[in-house]
């Protein structure tokens, strides 16, 4: 059987070929002391503040797919030790 065929079936019964969404992986307690903070510095006067960005690279590219029917609902999980560079 080619890979075309079983692509075209699975595509009759539904499912779709796609690079799934990336989300980062969040433990319940990292969300409620995220929360925390933010509640504990929502009044905070920032004028002084200096912010930082980190901008994460893909060194390799990513070409895994996979077959579903939620696409919108699936999420693919990052690594927190991935490349960083600040910027």
């Amino acid at each position: 059987m080619s890979t075309s065929t079983i692509s075209r079936h699975l595509h009759e019964y539904g499912y779709k070929n796609v690079l799934l969404q990336s989300t980062y992986i969040l433990t319940s307690d990292e969300k409620e002391r995220r929360v925390q903070w933010v509640k504990k510095h929502k009044n905070d006067d920032f004028n002084n503040t200096i912010f930082t960005d980190e901008s994460l690279f893909q060194l390799f590219r990513n070409t895994v797919r996979q077959w579903t029917k939620n696409p919108d609902k699936e999420f693919k999980c990052l690594s927190k030790d991935r490349q960083k560079l600040h910027v």
